[in-house]
């Protein structure tokens, strides 16, 4: 049986594989309907159609790779999981385009809530 960690990871890969494939609408597929995504220095965003439109707007800055890492996953009880973490863009040719910290809140591995910072 999977940790809680290796769970997320998991899905983890599968975000980072659907923005390197520029898929995002399967990306934004992974967070729940009614997901929050709270990007540094702009209003909260809600839902998938929002979120796919983020994603959709740092790849056409120039991201086309991202990478998350894992932290600390945690239950916050019920069906309710918490990771925190850190996720870095990278540009085409392999430079670091941006870094930050990320918190969720998911459920059974769909992210509800995802803080970018």
């Amino acid at each position: 049986m999977s940790s809680l960690k290796e769970e997320i990871e998991a899905a983890d890969r599968k975000f980072m594989d659907r923005f390197g494939a520029g898929d995002f609408t399967g990306l934004s597929n992974l967070y729940t309907e009614d997901c929050k995504v709270m990007p540094t220095g702009s209003p909260t965003l809600n839902g998938r159609a929002a979120t796919a439109k983020l994603f959709q707007s740092v790849y056409d800055a120039g991201s086309k790779k991202v990478k998350l890492v894992e932290e600390e996953v945690g239950s916050a009880g019920g069906d309710v999981i918490y990771s925190r973490g850190l996720y870095t863009f990278y540009l085409e040719d392999g430079k670091e385009a941006d870094t930050g910290k990320v918190c969720c809140s998911l459920e059974t591995c769909k992210w509800r809530t995802a803080s970018l910072h």
